[in-house]
């Protein structure tokens, strides 16, 4: 089962679950896939969904996923990662008014440096993603740890607040 979650940001990201349910309704990924919609005005066709799940149906839905897609929320990621997941991360962005800056892209970014996750900024790349994510995993093999997350997940929130504070 591929699990994707866009969080409880109020702004929609109806970018990433028009693609997904692209990618279904071809048959593109012929796999079962659940959907956590939050405040998106899409409504998929092809996938099951719900608007939000509590955090024991959340968990659940991850630790029983194959591959689990998400925004690039740290809690969503360090969840994924804690249960041994190498998640595929699309963050959200300014320029499709999804969030209210690119701190997603950064941290994204940042984690992708540290093979804590995949990272997909243009949407036309998730399809190749998912289905190559069994041979990503495989190469990263040895590599992909949950050790470090949070001190590397700190250190980065730190930096981006005393870059933050240097601006004003």
């Amino acid at each position: 089962m591929i699990f994707v979650t866009v969080g409880t940001h109020e702004q929609p990201f109806d970018r990433l679950l028009i693609e997904i349910d692209r990618l279904a309704s071809d048959k593109v990924i012929d796999e079962k896939m659940f959907i956590q919609s939050g405040y998106s005005a899409y409504k998929p066709i092809a996938c099951d969904y719900k608007p939000f799940l509590g955090f024991d149906e959340m968990m659940q839905k991850m630790a029983s996923a194959r591959v689990i897609i998400t925004h690039c929320g740290s809690s969503t990621i360090m969840q994924a990662i804690q249960l041994g997941k190498l998640p595929i991360v699309v963050p959200r962005q300014k320029i499709y008014k999804e969030h209210v800056d690119d701190h997603q892209v950064l941290f994204a970014r940042y984690l992708k440096e540290k093979e804590k996750v995949i990272v997909v900024t243009d949407i036309r790349d998730l399809e190749i993603s998912v289905l190559s994510y069994d041979s990503i995993i495989s190469k990263q093999a040895g590599t992909f740890s949950t050790s470090h997350f949070q001190e590397d997940a700190e250190c980065f929130a730190r930096r981006l607040d005393e870059a933050i504070q240097g601006l004003f």
